[in-house]
Formats: structure tokens, sequence, C-alpha cells
């Protein structure tokens, strides 16, 4: 039941029923990352080897029968992850449709997050346990959220919270992003927004900003969430909408060209954040002030 589930088919992966695609990240430009929330099959068989690694979130129990022979057996709803080289084989059942999440990341990114080398068995912790996920759960809610809207700041919300989740994963060989970490240096700060206010309008990668800042991927996070008391990814939709609101009172764009002009991918989405954040519509704000 932890076959790849991205659309682009694979020569490796056989499985008898698919699942229904409700959001996947194929359009977003994640960095070695791919994410699905989906509807699985009530019932069927795979065959699967894992060439990066996997991490299943369910929120209701699987009954498996390995090999399809056997007796079957009860896998428990929380998250599980399997490592590249893992290979499944056999049936599944489930007792009711019930919304699961899949993420795939390359140990590439894995070694880029962790800032050590990728190893299955110094990390032998992270797979093949099914565990409750309270600190897991939540983000994987923002992951879908952030689809579902469209992913509004481009791939870099996205990017922050594999950063997360990869943490958590990889709590129990000590890798538990809980160290403290002080603040960017004003120097450093500086960068990064003159990086963000110059290149606001593309889609910026979490990547992008830890080279500006010449920082790892999770340090950057941390540190920047103790010095501007928010995300990367939240204080770049913030600026996009101040930008917006900007042109806006400025009155020389329409709508459509604010959105294109502050990194939205068309002027729906600026709607939808811009109220959002706001509290009123794009719109309905440019109305406001001819009053």
């Amino acid at each position: 039941m932890s076959a790849d589930v991205e659309p682009p088919s694979r020569d490796h992966l056989r499985v008898s029923a698919q699942p229904r695609f409700l959001l996947h990240s194929d359009a977003v430009g994640w960095s070695d990352a791919f994410f699905a929330d989906v509807l699985p099959a009530l019932a069927g068989s795979v065959e699967h080897e894992h060439d990066r690694i996997c991490m299943c979130h369910s929120a209701a129990p699987i009954r498996v029968r390995p090999n399809g022979r056997g007796p079957w057996r009860v896998i428990p709803s929380g998250v599980r992850v399997w490592a590249p080289g893992d290979k499944l084989s056999g049936t599944w059942q489930l007792g009711r449709s019930e919304r699961s999440q899949f993420l795939f990341v390359t140990p590439g990114r894995v070694e880029a997050i962790l800032e050590r080398p990728f190893s299955v068995s110094t990390m032998a912790d992270w797979y093949d346990q099914p565990r409750a996920a309270p600190h897991i759960t939540p983000v994987v809610s923002a992951l879908c959220a952030d689809l579902a809207a469209g992913s509004p700041c481009g791939p870099l919300a996205g990017d922050s919270l594999i950063v997360a989740l990869v943490g958590y994963l990889a709590a129990a060989d000590g890798a538990n992003g809980a160290t403290r970490a002080g603040g960017l240096s004003p120097a450093i700060r500086r960068r990064v927004v003159e990086y963000i206010d110059a290149y606001l309008a593309k889609p910026l990668s979490l990547s992008e900003l830890a080279a500006e800042a010449r920082l790892s991927l999770r340090h950057l996070g941390r540190a920047f969430r103790v010095t501007m008391g928010q995300s990367p990814h939240q204080y770049v939709l913030r600026q996009r909408i101040e930008r917006a609101r900007g042109l806006i009172e400025a009155g020389d764009f329409s709508l459509a060209e604010i959105a294109g002009q502050v990194g939205f991918a068309d002027q729906s989405q600026l709607t939808h954040t811009f109220r959002r954040v706001i509290g009123t519509t794009p719109g309905q704000y440019r109305a406001l002030l001819r009053r």
C-alpha cells in the first residue's frame, strides 16, 4: 500500500488499483520531492521497489498480506517510512476509504537537510515502523492546505515544510530539529530580505535563500523564524500581499497585471490570498480607495 503514487508511470511499479488523486505537487517545483494526497482503493495488490525515501501518513489501519500469501496482518494508522531499495509485494485491504498522504524525497535532499551522508543503516529507526504522528500530522495538513490554495508562495512553503518533516522523521536517530538556533545576523538578514525583495515575483525556493544566507536549510528556517517572527514562506507571502496593496493604491495596473508583478500565478490566486490575509478582495479594496 506504499507504492509510489506519482502520476508519471514507473517501470518498477505495478499496482492493481490506482488511488484517486485529490492533490499532488507536480506543478509546484519542489526540490527533489513529490507529495500526494489520495483516496486509496479499498483493496488491491502491489509490486514495487522504492528508489526514494517514502513516507506514508494514513488515518486508517491497513490489512496486508505480504507476497499475497499467508495470514493477514494489521498495520496501525500513523506514519510509516520506507527506504530506497525496499521491495513491496502483496495485497491490501481497507475497512473504509480514508485520505492518505505520501511524500517521496531523494536521499540527496535528505543529506542536504540533515547535513550528513544518507545511510539506511544509520537511520534504521525511520523505517518500516508505524508510529503516532502528533508532530507530523499538522505539517502534512499544512502541505495539503498549500497545494489546495495553489501554492501562492511557489515551492517555498513546500520546501520549508519538507525540511520540518524530515527533521521529525529523523528524530529517532538524534536529528529531531529541536536544537535552538540564534537569529540571523544583521548582515545576513539584510542580504536575505534584499534577495526576497528583488526576486519577489519569481518562484523562490528555500535552497535559494539558504545559499544567499550561506546557511543550511534547517539553520536558515530556524534562524529566520527567530529573527522575523515567522517562517520564510509566511514572510514572502505577506510581502507579496503588501506589494500588491501598494500597486492597487497606485492605481496604474489591472489586477491581472498586479498578480503577475508580485509573483502570483493569476488574478484568482491573488484574490484568494489577498482576501485571506487582508480580509477583503483586491477589487473591493480598490473600490474602497475610490470612494
